[in-house]
């Protein structure tokens, strides 16, 4: 750590290793130079494997630790949050939309030949939701889906009466007249996991309507969040889908603060497994523009893959 200082930290750090090179040491490490040595930094830790995460909470004074196992907490990835105008709820359901499509598409694995038209189903039951609630869960997708398979009429008079844009409207119609049943089957059996049994652990994170995550205090400076996921402990689906959710809304969380009165103080978000969150459209977007919000990624991975 002797090498390190202040000015070679202000920047996106890549960490890039074979597994067993000790990367995620180095992340600690990393971590304990930054909550100490960068005045009024934050850092916000994605913890995949869990020995990390308690290395770190014992090298920091008063770390808060989010771990969905023994300390349950609620992240809808569909939750809008606050917003302070309908110019602003506008622009955040269209950049949530899209990335929730992009997030379905990675996670469900759509056939390359169906795939643009189940992605405008998506994108337009997505808008749907959204002209109804700033809410929307997984199970209320699983719903709307199960109804499309029994009767596609139905879902095509909902939107006509939801206000939609015409065009979306259009094409998530031509979409659904597009595909035959079978093509939504494979699709609910995976959405399926994510609301059955009610009382599951994915559950309960992911379709609680309010996300219970305390996105502002994590902002605040000399904070020390840490989300430990571990793999042996979690599926992958689990995992995916909570990481992306954290870069999503954190992202927002920090735009808004940029817009608001409150000091732009830096963030560290540092991710390990970068590889779970590549295919988001948001991180052109943070990899060019956060660092003038004051957001800093610290990323591990195997190899260079974008």
């Amino acid at each position: 750590m002797a090498s390190l200082d202040v000015e070679s930290l202000k920047g996106h750090i890549f960490v890039v290793g074979a597994t067993g090179s000790e990367k995620s040491t180095l992340l600690v490490y990393l971590m304990k130079f930054i909550h100490e040595d960068i005045k009024d930094a934050s850092v916000i830790f994605i913890d995949p494997h869990g020995d990390a995460s308690v290395q770190l909470a014992s090298l920091v004074e008063n770390p808060t630790l989010y771990n969905p196992i023994y300390a349950p907490f609620a992240l809808n990835p569909m939750d809008l949050g606050t917003y302070k105008d309908e110019s602003e709820r506008t622009y955040l359901v269209q950049k949530r939309v899209s990335e929730l499509v992009n997030m379905l598409n990675e996670l469900f694995g759509v056939e390359q030949s169906r795939a643009p038209r189940l992605l405008w189903i998506f994108r337009g039951l997505l808008y749907y939701l959204y002209s109804i609630t700033d809410t929307p869960t997984f199970l209320d997708l699983y719903t709307l889906l199960s109804d499309l398979l029994k009767d596609p009429n139905e879902i095509r008079v909902l939107m006509k009466s939801s206000g939609l844009n015409d065009e979306i409207i259009k094409n998530t119609i031509e979409a659904i007249s597009s595909l035959p049943p079978e093509a939504f089957t494979a699709v609910l059996n995976r959405i399926s996991g994510f609301v059955m049994p009610a009382g599951s652990l994915t559950s309960k994170t992911f379709n609680t309507r309010k996300t219970s995550v305390d996105w502002n205090k994590m902002l605040e400076p000399k904070q020390v969040t840490i989300f430990r996921i571990p793999r042996y402990a979690l599926p992958d689906d689990f995992r995916k889908i909570l990481t992306s959710t954290i870069v999503m809304d954190l992202f927002f969380a920090i735009e808004k603060r940029k817009n608001g009165t409150k000091p732009i103080t830096p963030v560290y978000l540092v991710i390990d497994e970068f590889q779970n969150v590549a295919d988001l459209d948001i991180l052109d977007l943070i990899f060019s523009e956060a660092r003038k919000f004051g957001l800093f990624l610290v990323i591990a991975c195997l190899q260079m893959t974008r």
